[in-house]
């Protein structure tokens, strides 16, 4: 399940840094392909720049539709914070039963001014993948959709 929300509109010229919300080694892998995914599509990626893709991969509980996560990273080099409250709803996948564990994958871009400019969240059951390889997935279908907004869209990731 893929939600996404433009809050404002991207620009395109301005490079983009990508930072995990937390520095797990899932989530620090996955920054190199997030900043792989961009590039791909025309983005410049660079680590000081003044827009920033923060995300973070989290095994959820379908038990509370509706969830909002919100947290806090580090950026810059001067310790500035940068408070992400994703106002993008976490959606279950539709196959998945109340109290059963599924993956969610969530992107913020924000401006320098720390607004948001875009937000998105995925959400997946994977019974026989690994972790890491459903969360490419997620990154993939959801940067497909960069700078959109998208309602409960249903993916099928192989």
């Amino acid at each position: 399940m893929l939600n996404a929300r433009a809050l404002q509109p991207l620009t395109a010229d301005r490079p983009i840094a990508v930072e995990p919300l937390t520095d797990s080694d899932l989530n620090l892998r996955l920054a190199d392909a997030i900043a792989r995914e961009l590039a791909a599509r025309g983005h410049r990626v660079a680590p000081d720049a003044d827009q920033r893709l923060v995300f973070d991969t989290q095994i959820e509980r379908a038990s509370v539709p509706g969830k909002r996560l919100g947290g806090e990273a580090n950026i810059g080099s001067g310790g500035a914070r940068l408070e992400l409250h994703w106002t993008v709803p976490l959606q279950p996948p539709a196959d998945v039963r109340t109290g059963a564990s599924y993956y969610s994958l969530t992107l913020s871009l924000a401006g320098e001014d720390g607004l948001p400019i875009w937000q998105a969240r995925a959400a997946v059951t994977a019974a026989y993948c690994d972790r890491y390889s459903v969360c490419l997935a997620a990154v993939t279908a959801l940067l497909d959709r960069f700078g959109q907004t998208v309602t409960n869209e249903h993916v099928t990731f192989r």
